[in-house]
């Protein structure tokens, strides 16, 4: 029988609750901390014998599914809690990280700021002519005049 300090399982029941009764995240970079806390928890908590308050039972059951919930019901420890929850917990990380990054990468491309049309024609037209003066090099290459050596064939002996 493993037993968490009282202080871990006060904040795993704080944590779940906010993650349950959660609405849109108002600041994504604080949810995905708590989101991380949480995660770190179900590992601490992980074989806890220790038995969850039945008020925790309910915030377990809402993430996740009713099979799942069944057979947690009937030992309801926080281990018990921590290995059912922590694939909702890696999933909705995943996600809120996704967002985060996606963020990011679009307020680097909007810092950027598009291109305007003059400067995109003229590029267009640096790379057109770019390519075809290669185009000339080439065809000059291939119509100038190839020296021929007639291979002479002497008489065998």
């Amino acid at each position: 029988m493993a037993h968490a300090a009282s202080h871990l399982r006060e904040q795993f029941r704080e944590l779940l609750e906010e993650f349950v009764t959660a609405s849109e995240p108002e600041d994504r970079v604080t949810s995905l901390k708590r989101l991380q806390k949480l995660r770190a928890l179900t590992g601490r908590l992980w074989n806890c014998t220790d038995q969850l308050p039945g008020s925790s039972f309910d915030d377990v059951e809402a993430l996740v599914h009713w099979l799942d919930f069944r057979r947690f019901k009937n030992r309801g420890t926080y281990g018990a809690a921590a290995q059912l929850i922590r694939p909702v917990v890696e999933r909705e990380l995943a996600k809120l990280e996704t967002a985060i990054e996606f963020r990011e990468v679009s307020v680097a491309v909007a810092s950027i700021g598009a291109p305007k049309p003059g400067d995109v024609v003229g590029k267009l037209r640096e790379q057109g002519e770019a390519v075809a003066a290669q185009l000339r090099k080439v065809r000059e290459e291939a119509l100038k005049p190839r020296l021929r050596i007639k291979a002479i064939s002497r008489p065998h002996s």
